[in-house]
């Protein structure tokens, strides 16, 4: 029915509109952050805290401001001692194919040349050999003729060292007028080879760098510094051992008697003080060098006297 002019047309009333609840939305962020947390925390699992510097932890700084070392792992003193026989065990048997008699490769325990800090020179205490006690044993002259049979010996025997992992190495060793070549591995492990050349023996001494007691070391010190005092110059090499003190017939004096290459060098002490040197020789004692502690000390050892040349006691 349509509505008289004027009057106004009911408009239909509108719903009240609801609001709809919005579905919160998981914030993406944190997924991100949690992978960034997870690889920073495994990151820095590897490293330690050293002065406030971040190191990883198979480094040890041993000082503040010292060079990290990297830590490896040593061998068991039973293993190195396996390793080693191994390894003349090889050494014995390749070299036996150059010589005439097996037999005449032996196994011995001659010594290995080492440095102790920068300026001592000295054996290890004990070490393996393998040796030929005569070069005339070779087959083939091949140390008169420098020919290709000392070539292929001298290949031989350098292979089996590097069977081992054993590399020229003379910055722990100082080689001498008897070894031409010293190696050494990871381990520890120094050999050391002589051609005969000097000694009219080859051999092949092999050792630990750890078997150099504490008490040899102190000891070897403290001969180089008496000898430096005296003589006002460093030898090539000390080698004494503890074993090698011997008491004097007087009570409260020892002497030693320690190897500067192929010289002797003499030792002296009153009442376990500190070990005094007194000279080097390659002859008999000489009755006139000994006097106050020093002749104490070898009193009722022979020497010649430098008056008469007659043998005498000190």
């Amino acid at each position: 029915m349509k509505k008289q002019m004027g009057e106004f047309e009911e408009r239909p009333k509108v719903k009240e509109a609801v609001p709809i609840p919005l579905r919160r939305r998981r914030p993406t962020g944190w997924i991100a952050a949690t992978i960034v947390f997870a690889l920073i925390s495994v990151s820095l699992a590897s490293f330690i805290v050293i002065d406030k510097v971040l190191v990883p932890n198979n480094i040890v700084s041993v000082k503040k401001n010292e060079p990290a070392k990297q830590i490896e792992e040593q061998k068991d003193p039973g293993e190195l001692r396996k390793e080693i026989d191994s390894l003349m065990a090889d050494l014995q048997m390749k070299i036996g194919d150059f010589v005439e008699r097996r037999d005449e490769v032996k196994r011995g325990n001659n010594g290995v040349i080492i440095k102790i800090g920068d300026n001592l020179v000295t054996t290890l205490s004990t070490s393996e050999s393998v040796e030929i006690a005569d070069v005339n044993t070779l087959n083939a002259d091949i140390f008169r003729d420098l020919k290709i049979k000392r070539i292929e010996f001298e290949r031989t025997v350098f292979g089996i060292l590097e069977n081992y992992g054993l590399k020229e190495n003379d910055s722990l060793i100082m080689p001498s007028y008897m070894y031409t070549k010293s190696f050494k591995n990871k381990d520890g492990v120094i050999c050391q080879y002589g051609n005969g050349d000097a000694t009219g023996k080859v051999f092949v001494n092999c050792g630990h760098e750890s078997w150099i007691s504490d008490e040899k070391a102190a000891l070897m010190k403290e001969l180089l510094a008496a000898y430096q005092a005296k003589e006002n110059t460093t030898p090539v090499m000390i080698s004494a051992d503890e074993e090698d003190i011997q008491g004097s017939s007087i009570t409260g004096y020892e002497r030693l008697s320690a190897s500067i290459g192929r010289a002797t060098a003499l030792y002296y002490r009153k009442a376990e003080g500190k070990w005094q040197y007194l000279y080097t020789t390659n002859n008999n004692l000489v009755c006139e060098r000994f006097t106050g502690d020093a002749a104490k000390a070898y009193a009722g050892q022979r020497c010649v006297s430098g008056a008469d040349g007659k043998i005498k006691n000190i």
